[in-house]
Parts: C-alpha cells; structure tokens; sequence
C-alpha cells in the first residue's frame, strides 16, 4: 500500500502541475515499470502507468484550449508514420490470431507452444503501445524551451539515482555483503534474478527485475550522457553520469550490456569522424580513447589473474559472451527468435498480430507479430529522427535534439537484443519525443501563424547549453 500511496501522490501532481513539470516526474518514473512488480507486487505497470495517466489527463485537459490542441494536431511526416504504425499494430493484434487460428503456433514466455487463435489476442499490450505513442505525442508537445530543459533534468536526476544505487549494489557484491532485494521484490522469481550470481559477482540490477532490463535502459542512459557531453550540454554533470553508467554496464553481468557498451562505442566513433565542429570531435575522439584505454587496461589485470575476486570477473564475461549461446538464456533467446521467424513465414510475412507471442529482441519480436509491413513503417518512422544525430547544432536546442535522437538510436538497438515491445514504459518514447520536438513545434507555430494565431511563440534557444 506504501508503493501505491506513493503512485497515486505523483499522479496526482501529474494531473495538475503545469505540463512541463508533470512531463518530468512522468519521464523520472517510466522506467520503474521495471520494478512496478515488486513495489506493487502485481501488474508491472501499476506505478508508472498510474502516473502517466495523471500526466495524460492532464494534457488531455490543455487540449480543450484551441490553439493547443491545433499545435498538438500539428503532425510531421515522421508521426503520420508513426500513427499508421500503430494503426497497423492495433488491427494486426484484434484480427491476425483469428485470421491465422490453428495455421500456425506461438511460444510465449512460458516456452510451451500454442496453436494461434482468438486467445492469443492481447488487448493489454494494444493499449499499452497506444499510450505510448500518446505520451510521445504528448511529451514532444510539452517539450518547447523550458520543457526541454526539465526533461534532461529529470534524466540525469533518474540516471545519478539509478546508476549510482548500481554502483552501490556492484561494490558490496564485491565485498561479498549481500544487497536486500526485499524492500523492492515481492515476486519471488524476479527476487531469484536480482540476487544471481556469476563468477563470484552478484549481477547489477539497480532497481530493475534482472541485468539485461538494467543494461537496456543504462544503454540509452549512456549515449544520452555522451551526446550531451560532445554537445557541450551541462558537460561535467553529463560526463559524470557518463563514467557512472559506464562502470555499471561493465559489471551488470549481461551480454545486453556489453551489446550496448559497444554499440554506444560504435556510434561515439561514427559521431566523432562525421562531426565537422573540431572541439566537438576532439571531444569525441578523447572520450572514446580514454574509454578504451580503461576497458583494455581493465581486461588486462582481468586476465592475468589466476584466482580471487578478478578470475571470478574473468568467468563472467566469458559466461555473457563467448559461452552464451549455449547457457540457459541464449538458447531460451534462440528459440524465440526462430519461433518469431516461422511465425512471419506461416502468415505470409503479415505477422501472427501484435502481442500475439513473444521474442527476446525487438526486431524479431515486430517481425513475428506484425511481419515485413509493420517494420517498414516502423523504419519510416524513425528514419527522420534518426537523421538528426549526426545534424550539427547550431543552438542548445539543437544539441539537446541531436542526444535524443543519438539515445534512440542506441536505445533500439539494446532493445533490438533484449527487450520485447514497445509498450509504455520504454525510455524509447521519451528520447523520441525530444529528437522530434522542435521540428513539430516549428510545424505547430507555422501553421498557428497561418491560422492567424499569436497565442504559442515559437521556441528560443535552450539556457540548458553550457560551454565547457
């Protein structure tokens, strides 16, 4: 009662603090849907869907007022996607299991195969991708200039919060002090995950259900950070958070982390090289040789240890990298995606129906529910934000806009080796809505202008920027 006490207080704020301030507290609760099961000891989504809900009704209520609900209306190219990307997914949930009964089979989480029909609709995952895109089209509304700037606050505030309590858990795992779950889990088989231990080392979870839920969000965590930093976007906080989700990744014991090490480290390059400003690719470059340089050196004591505390470590990595295809989760994770890529085939690459079944990463996870159609749409969709990484900035704005969009970039692509969907809770919606806010608040104010309206001023550069 505690955890929904809390829930209903933040909701409650949400509902009726200005939308800017409701934003952040939304965006500082999301990922606790990773941990929503354990503070409420049932559905996963009960605090920051409660919360978001506060947030939603709130925005709902702005839109009574005209010129809101015209800029809110505003729509790029890359939402329109978007929308028929949902559109697709909710008539792809309701009609493909009955379209496709008894033609194919699904493997759910439970790994027993069931033969598709009219059960396997899921109305709750529908809903959930819909709020999703609603809190996107939300947030990205709320987000002018002042709303960009509690929103990164709000992040940094999450990331120092839950990295550091990262930090915490990963240096008593190391002095063999056991960290207490109990006042997070009540779910017994998450408690089991979050106390597993590798090699000697308990994994690092944070506040999340299990390592690889960790190493996702830490991963978008991490190229927001970075980008913020080249950007030159409060740079000592952000550099500082940084090195925080870094050393939590190295010792979270998942191959999603090390997955997201490295496609964070691969953008990073790609950054560096294509940026024509010659302090922000210096910048770049030290912060990728210096990261480099500490892993190398980190694996060199790694490996030349014989026994104790950093042989342990050596067994761990070995354990998530190069002997994890034949652990218990990598074959767990292979059987999914092949059940994922027999479900497109059976249904003539149409997909079984969003929600329908289940796959660890999310590109096989769309490929089997919603076939060769959905992720064409959802590519359209992302392809306009995604474009905007490696944009120069030309104001604070800007930078902001281009970490968002880096952090999605490397958000998908951590999901794309874990996580099953897109249902509300993802910091996806949340790195998406800042690489797509001021290009949909330029649309709104050019077509208020239009409308002969003066009610919305159009943005002014970020105050967030500060030089380094």
């Amino acid at each position: 009662m505690f955890w929904l006490a809390i829930a209903g207080v933040l909701a409650a704020l949400a509902a009726t603090m200005p939308l800017r301030w409701a934003a952040g507290i939304v965006v500082a609760c999301l990922p606790l849907s990773g941990t929503a099961v354990f503070m409420l000891g049932g559905d996963p989504l009960v605090l920051p869907l409660v919360v978001t809900l506060g947030f939603l009704g709130r925005h709902g209520v702005s839109l009574l007022s005209k010129p809101l609900r015209e800029q809110f209306l505003a729509l790029t190219k890359n939402e329109m996607f978007l929308l028929a990307f949902a559109g697709y997914c909710t008539i792809s949930g309701l009609l493909f299991p009955r379209l496709f009964a008894g033609e194919t089979a699904v493997i759910p989480q439970s790994g027993q195969a069931i033969v598709l029909g009219p059960g396997q609709t899921s109305i709750v995952q529908i809903a959930y991708l819909l709020l999703g895109v609603w809190l996107y089209l939300a947030l990205r509304q709320t987000m002018l200039r002042k709303g960009l700037e509690f929103i990164i606050g709000a992040i940094l505030v999450q990331i120092g919060l839950f990295a550091g309590y990262g930090v915490v858990q990963a240096l008593l795992g190391m002095a063999h002090v056991p960290v207490s779950t109990a006042w997070i889990v009540n779910n017994q088989g998450y408690a089991l995950l979050t106390q597993e231990r590798i090699g000697g080392f308990a994994r690092v979870t944070s506040v999340f259900v299990e390592a690889s839920a960790y190493a996702t969000w830490a991963t978008g965590a991490a190229a927001l950070c970075y980008a913020l930093y080249i950007n030159r976007v409060l740079p000592v906080l952000s550099l500082g958070m940084l090195a925080l989700v870094g050393v939590t990744l190295l010792l979270s014991t998942s191959s999603t982390a090390y997955v997201g090490l490295l496609v964070v480290g691969l953008f990073a390059v790609l950054y560096a090289f294509l940026d024509g400003d010659r302090k922000r690719h210096e910048r770049g470059l030290m912060v990728v040789l210096v990261g480099v340089f500490l892993a190398v050196l980190a694996l060199i004591f790694v490996y030349s240890a014989q026994d104790g505390l950093l042989a342990g470590l050596r067994t761990m990595i070995e354990d998530m990298t190069v002997r994890k295809g034949s652990s218990n989760s990598g074959l767990e994770r292979a059987r999914w995606a092949q059940s994922a890529v027999q479900n497109a085939l059976d249904t003539g690459l149409l997909g079984v129906g969003y929600g329908a079944a289940r796959s660890s990463g999310l590109i096989y996870q769309l490929f089997g529910a919603i076939g060769a159609p959905g992720l064409v749409l959802f590519a359209l969709a992302m392809a306009a934000l995604a474009r905007r990484v490696f944009r120069r900035p030309r104001t604070g704005e800007d930078a902001v806009v281009s970490s968002g969009a880096f952090a999605l970039c490397c958000t998908i692509a951590a999901m794309s080796a874990s996580s099953p969907d897109l249902a509300l809770p993802n910091m996806f919606w949340v790195y998406a809505a800042i690489a797509a806010a001021p290009v949909a608040q330029r649309a709104a104010v050019r077509m208020m202008r239009q409308g002969g309206q003066s009610e919305i001023a159009e943005p002014a550069p970020s105050s967030a920027q500060g030089r380094g």
